[in-house]
């Protein structure tokens, strides 16, 4: 029986396929990339996007929320869902062709978009590529989805952001500070404001079951991410009570459960918090059996057929 070749992703930029692609760590993609807006979306088949709409969207409202105006590739929602759809159609077909389609049912799509004239030269990348000479910039990447783990320690040791409506690529800059500090074995890092609420994870969204209530942060304090916003849809068909409140720190052993929501890791469990409770002195709360978390997940992956988005071919 032959070995399986690896996944080969697949880099496409302004509608051109790049002969060296890039690798599978978003974090170094886009700290390599000039500074732009992304959204990163997941397929449910070869040709479909959970969710695209929903993706065209948060881009026209980071760009707004960046420069309080939407640029010239943001003005036209139409145009820029045709720009971004023609992208994307060359980066599936050159995907098909390259690689074995068992493997590419499931794959990540990084969707970034930039206008360089609007940034300082620090802010306009540095690689060194044809393609960055270009003033507007389209750029799709479509990439295998890492093994996720059937649950995940989280950490608390970052602040909660400034300007959370945002997917810009300078959050991915000031985020790695926070990663960087993470303890060993900590999947994610979990964000906190001043007064020691939990906003968001690092990379995702983050919620609690207490009370057999689902809590998690109002929407205009976190990156809304589409996982989270599909989740609370589903959350809702399930009869759950959601209650949008960040969930605070000092009541954690009253937790029943908790989990994040990434489009990479859907809904994944939380089976430890590790957190300061006085100055240098780590506190590890481990939580128990996630069996309402595990339901959610389940109910989610059964809507993710009803909300994809078929790409012709």
């Amino acid at each position: 029986m032959s070995k399986q070749q690896p996944f080969l992703p697949v880099t496409v930029v302004n509608q051109t396929i790049l002969e060296e692609p890039f690798g599978v760590s978003i974090q170094d993609i886009l700290l390599k990339l000039p500074r732009g807006v992304y959204s990163v979306a997941r397929s449910v088949t070869t040709n479909s996007i959970l969710l695209f709409e929903s993706h065209i969207d948060r881009l026209r409202k980071s760009d707004k929320n960046i420069f309080k105006t939407l640029s010239e590739l943001t003005q036209d929602r139409n145009n820029l869902k045709e720009l971004v759809l023609k992208n994307l159609q060359i980066a599936l077909r050159k995907l098909i062709e390259i690689n074995e389609e068992d493997q590419i049912q499931k794959k990540s799509v990084l969707i970034f978009i930039s206008d360089r004239d609007t940034f300082s030269q620090q802010e306009k990348g540095t690689l060194n590529k044809t393609f960055l000479s270009k003033r507007l910039l389209i750029l799709i990447h479509v990439y295998p989805i890492m093994k996720v783990p059937n649950s995940i320690k989280v950490q608390i040791c970052g602040q909660a952001r400034k300007q959370p409506n945002t997917k810009d690529t300078k959050w991915v800059s000031e985020r790695k500070k926070f990663i960087e500090k993470r303890s060993i074995g900590v999947g994610e890092i979990l964000l906190a404001n001043k007064n020691k609420e939990l906003t968001e994870g690092a990379t995702s969204n983050f919620f609690i079951i207490m009370n057999s209530k689902i809590y998690t942060s109002p929407d205009n304090t976190v990156l809304c991410g589409i996982t989270r916003k599909l989740t609370i849809k589903v959350c809702k068909k399930m009869g759950m009570k959601i209650i949008y409140k960040n969930p605070k720190i000092d009541k954690i052993d009253q937790w029943e459960e908790a989990f994040i929501t990434s489009s990479s890791r859907l809904v994944l469990p939380i089976d430890s918090v590790l957190y300061e409770k006085e100055e240098g002195q780590l506190i590890e709360k481990t939580l128990d059996s996630p069996k309402i978390t595990r339901n959610i997940r389940r109910n989610l992956i059964k809507q993710m057929e009803i909300e994809s988005y078929v790409i012709d071919l």
